[in-house]
Parts: structure tokens; C-alpha cells; sequence
């Protein structure tokens, strides 16, 4: 017999509550693999937070070596703008010791003047990036620059510790949630 030809109120109530078990079964089932994975995840948690933390202190020290970096060219910038000062001054003590002109005494010391100034632009910023490199290295808890290369993880390394931590998280999240709603559907 077709389902709804012919049957009996008495099969139909049979039908449906053979159903309802059912889904009850799978309700329940769903409810158990849900704890479950619940407790597998919270296992995990401990080694999930030593890798997130491994994440944290790799992308720190990439930040820092970039940092260290650009205080490095700085340095080395610096470093040539004391050079040209210093002959730009020896020369313009050597057209004052020599008897120059005015006029060439006066391009020496605007060339002094230039190498100065280009100094004293570069020089605050340099010690900018110096203060927040010692400041970087003082946080993140490493005790210097080598330090911090050495944690650096290498991209695709990075990047795989850092899909596999995303995803215990939005894992732990979405079954905590289901686990909560089954609790909440408890309770009614």
C-alpha cells in the first residue's frame, strides 16, 4: 500500500512515532559527536595555545627584523652623511686656512651647511626607529636582533601555523556554539 492509500490511523501513528524515534536517535546522536568533538578540541587546547603563541612571537620577530632592517640603512646612511660633513668641513677649513677667496669660502660652508642639515634630517628619525627597535625587542622578550631572526618562520611555514590555528579556532568556536544550543534545547 501506498503511504497515505488505505493506511490505518492506527499504522500512520506507528509510522510517525518510528520517526520521531528516529530523529530522536539522530538528535542524539549528533548531541553526542558534537560533546565529543567538544572534548577533543579542549585536549587540544594547551598544544593549540603553545602554537598560537609560536605564532605570535614569529610574526613579532618578522616585524622586528624589518625593523632592524631599516635602522641598519638608516646607520649606513648616517654613517655616509658624518663622511661628507667632515670633508665638506675639512674643506671649508682648508679654503679659510689657504686664504680663499669669499667666494669659495662661502660655497664650503653652504656645502657644510648642506651636509649638516641633511645630517640633522636624518638623524631623529634614525633614533625614532633605534628607540622603537629596543622597544619592539623589550616586548616580544627577545634579547636582541639575532634573537629575533632566529625566530622567524619561513613564509609558507607562517602561513600554515597560522591557517591551522584559525581553524582550531573557528572549529572550537562553531562547536561550542552547537554544543551550548543542545544545552539551551535541554533546558526547555
Amino acid at each position: 500500500m501506498a503511504f497515505g492509500n488505505g493506511l490505518d490511523r492506527k499504522e500512520k501513528a506507528q509510522e510517525k512515532r518510528a520517526l520521531e524515534e528516529e530523529q530522536a536517535q539522530d538528535e542524539q546522536t549528533r548531541e553526542e559527536q558534537a560533546f565529543a568533538r567538544l572534548q577533543t578540541l579542549v585536549d587540544m587546547l594547551p598544544a593549540m595555545e603553545e602554537k598560537g603563541r609560536v605564532l605570535t612571537r614569529a610574526r613579532k620577530a618578522q616585524e622586528i627584523v624589518k625593523l632592524a632592517r631599516k635602522v641598519h640603512f638608516e646607520r649606513l646612511e648616517f654613517e655616509d652623511l658624518l663622511k661628507q660633513e667632515k670633508k665638506a668641513m675639512d674643506a671649508a677649513m682648508e679654503a679659510r686656512d689657504e686664504g680663499a677667496s669669499q667666494e669659495v669660502i662661502g660655497q664650503r660652508n653652504r656645502e657644510l651647511f648642506y651636509w649638516g642639515t641633511m645630517k640633522g634630517y636624518k638623524a631623529a628619525p634614525m633614533q625614532n626607529d633605534e628607540f622603537l627597535l629596543k622597544k619592539a625587542l623589550e616586548e616580544a622578550g627577545f634579547a636582541n636582533e639575532e634573537e629575533a631572526q632566529a625566530a622567524v618562520l619561513p613564509e609558507d611555514e607562517l602561513q600554515a601555523l597560522a591557517d591551522e590555528v584559525e581553524a582550531y579556532q573557528q572549529d572550537y568556536a562553531e562547536t561550542l556554539e552547537l554544543c551550548e544550543s543542545f544545552e539551551e534545547e535541554g533546558e526547555c
